[in-house]
């Protein structure tokens, strides 16, 4: 598994966890709600996630690999990755930007 972070050009922030399993059947039926395929899930999770990232201006995706596994995307807008940071104080130490 590999966990990226990168600024892409329409200034978001793009966080990915690529792994190289048997990647996923219907890439986007997972992330309605009740959708689950462990025994005893509830199936929120991912439905949940991507409503927050949808609250922050973000979103969230799957896509499997062309090698096998699958990628799952997350974007934010630089401006709510920024504030979340500084709200729970992961900018210590660094010069904070004024608003």
């Amino acid at each position: 598994m590999k966990i990226h972070a990168d600024v892409n050009d329409a200034n978001e922030m793009i966080i990915q966890v690529i792994d190289n399993g048997s990647g996923i059947g219907e890439t986007d039926e997972i992330f309605d709600a009740f959708v689950t395929s462990k025994k005893s899930g509830l199936g929120i999770g991912l439905a949940l996630s991507r409503s927050i990232a949808e609250a922050h201006g973000g979103c969230l995706w799957a896509e499997n690999n062309p090698s096998g596994g699958a990628t799952f995307s997350l974007t934010v807008p630089l401006s709510s990755a920024h504030l979340h940071l500084e709200r729970t104080g992961m900018l210590a130490g660094r010069e904070r930007e004024s608003n």
